[in-house]
């Protein structure tokens, strides 16, 4: 949730903020005096652990549908902080794609283009994955 009122200039936009490692010191401090609070995981992810909903073209294919009667809740009005508003959080991803031969191979990640056959943990994929995260690490 982001505090009514606050904004981001278009100077600090390349600040990265929210989620930047590389510079710390411009990260948002996330607290009870802070303009943005990140909201935690509820039910059986009720952890430190966190994780963010998103998809990017190199999900293309993978199914979302979500079984009847769970859900992924982004916003609910009677848990959001007074003074704060439900904000999207928007991370773009800049590929140059200039001189590429087949740029929907390259930006979704498939896995024969780059001859792919094991995923960042040493793991073998398996033959009918044909691309995604697995191929982009």
């Amino acid at each position: 949730y982001v505090r009514k009122g606050f904004k981001l200039s278009q100077r600090d936009m390349p600040r990265n903020h929210g989620f930047s490692k590389q510079d710390p010191e411009r990260n948002l401090v996330v607290g009870s005096s802070s303009d943005t609070v990140l909201v935690e995981n509820a039910g059986l992810c009720d952890n430190p652990l966190r994780h963010f909903f998103g998809l990017g073209s190199e999900t293309r294919k993978t199914s979302t549908y979500v079984p009847d009667p769970y859900a992924i809740e982004f916003d609910n009005p009677d848990e959001r902080p007074d003074g704060y508003e439900f904000k999207w959080f928007l991370n773009i991803h800049a590929i140059d794609t200039r001189g590429v031969v087949d740029k929907s191979g390259c930006i979704e990640c498939w896995c024969d283009l780059y001859n792919v056959t094991i995923n960042e943990f040493g793991e073998e994929i398996k033959p009918d994955y044909k691309g995604g995260l697995y191929c982009c690490y």
